[in-house]
């Protein structure tokens, strides 16, 4: 068991279903980096997966879940919404393949609403997450000595390996290196300091390397949001200048790799150039969306068709993967409100306990949860409703950070 106070709090709690939800970051984790090694069907470690967080969800909240918060509520109807969306579309298969994705990774959310009110809780799923970017680490060291996985881009002189997950995973390792200033206030464990630090060493140059613009930007913008709001002025003139120090002692290990990155990327973006502009399928994928809704009735403007299946409706090779698009297309600009409008109740329900308990934690958490939804704001342009692992850790943080007690002593 790990420690983490004087009072050698463990790692797990002494109820069973707690300790579901403590597990989960690592299951989710575990789930990413094995899934491309795993075979294909019902054993698939994906599959097993999204079974065990579909049924423990059902059971949670036909046996535990209360309405505390008005985000819940925001929760459930998009959950609704959605579902209503699928089940009036054409292909089943798809449609429900995609909804229980998306299911698996918005029941984090109420996850945390729920267990983040109890004691010790929020240390413990923090060193789930800890344990999480750990084994992304370990993964990305494992594929580099064996050279096995995916590399991050064509052109590149010095190919870096990212594992059977891919450079996607940048993503998830960036949402985790915005939670760090919530676990280092949290962490009073000298060893458990010191083990966040070498895994944040190691995940800021994952993140760097993948050189996914949605994740170096919620990166850097996260932290700039962060330092924005720290609410000790001392400690932010402290955490600026290690910002600083760290990025100048980092900068000799990454620079030569992060231009090689840079200049493979460049090439696949210019936008005027025909061939390139074709492999830049979300660009395409913006056109047609937007195109679509502008000359369609206003029932289509408003509800969209065909949710999760733009390949069936638009008759393209690709599925559309931004969320922006994915919804206006398939749940019309209801579906974008709803979405724009959860994380802006995550904000406000984070900001009005800010407001109401100005203790040094709460102002840090609200910097945190701001930071969290504004990645996720990113990412959303990039693909996120449909992926599980980075929204999931994050859902379930925020979540957390909502219901952790004003003035917790644990």
């Amino acid at each position: 068991m790990s420690s983490i106070s004087s009072k050698k709090i463990s790692f797990f709690s002494d109820k069973a279903d707690e300790n579901i939800v403590i597990l989960l970051p690592i299951l989710n984790a575990l789930a990413t980096v094995l899934v491309p090694y795993t075979p294909d069907g019902l054993i698939n470690i994906g599959m097993i997966r999204a079974f065990v967080i579909i049924v423990f969800g059902i059971y949670f909240l036909l046996n535990y879940f209360t309405i505390k918060f008005n985000v819940a509520v925001v929760t459930f109807i998009f959950l609704f919404y959605i579902l209503f969306c699928v089940i009036v579309g054409k292909d089943y298969l798809v449609g429900f393949n995609v909804y229980f994705k998306f299911f698996v990774a918005t029941i984090h959310i109420l996850l945390g609403l729920h267990y983040g009110s109890r004691p010790f809780f929020m240390r413990r799923i923090s060193i789930g997450i800890l344990i999480m970017l750990g084994i992304y680490v370990l993964d990305f060291i494992i594929s580099n000595i064996f050279n096995v996985g995916s590399t991050s881009y064509k052109g590149v002189e010095n190919e870096i390996n990212f594992g059977g997950s891919g450079v996607n995973l940048a993503k998830c390792v960036s949402a985790i290196l915005l939670m760090v200033p919530i676990m280092f206030y949290d962490f009073k464990s000298t060893l458990l300091k010191r083990i966040l630090i070498v895994l944040t060493i190691a995940g800021v140059i994952h993140v760097l390397f993948a050189f996914k613009r949605s994740g170096v930007t919620s990166l850097f913008l996260g932290y700039f949001i962060i330092l924005l709001f720290y609410p000790n002025p001392l400690k932010k003139i402290q955490f600026s200048i290690r910002v600083l120090v760290f990025a100048l002692l980092l900068t000799p290990f990454v620079y030569e790799q992060i231009i090689d990155n840079y200049q493979a990327r460049e090439k696949a973006i210019r936008l005027d150039d025909q061939e390139n502009l074709e492999d830049q399928a979300r660009y395409v994928e913006y056109q047609m969306g937007i195109n679509e809704w502008q000359r369609q009735s206003w029932d289509y403007k408003l509800f969209g068709a065909e949710l999760f299946n733009s390949r069936l409706y638009f008759r393209t090779r690709r599925t559309f993967h931004t969320d922006y698009m994915t919804l206006l297309a398939g749940a019309g600009i209801t579906g974008v409100f709803l979405l724009l409008f959860h994380y802006y109740s995550m904000i406000k329900t984070l900001w009005q306990k800010n407001i109401q308990f100005r203790t040094e934690l709460n102002q840090l958490q609200f910097a945190v949860g701001l930071a969290l939804v504004v990645s996720m704001v990113l990412y959303g342009f990039s693909g996120l409703v449909q992926a599980i692992e980075p929204r999931a850790t994050i859902l379930l943080f925020i979540g957390a950070l909502i219901a952790r007690p004003a003035f917790p002593n644990t």
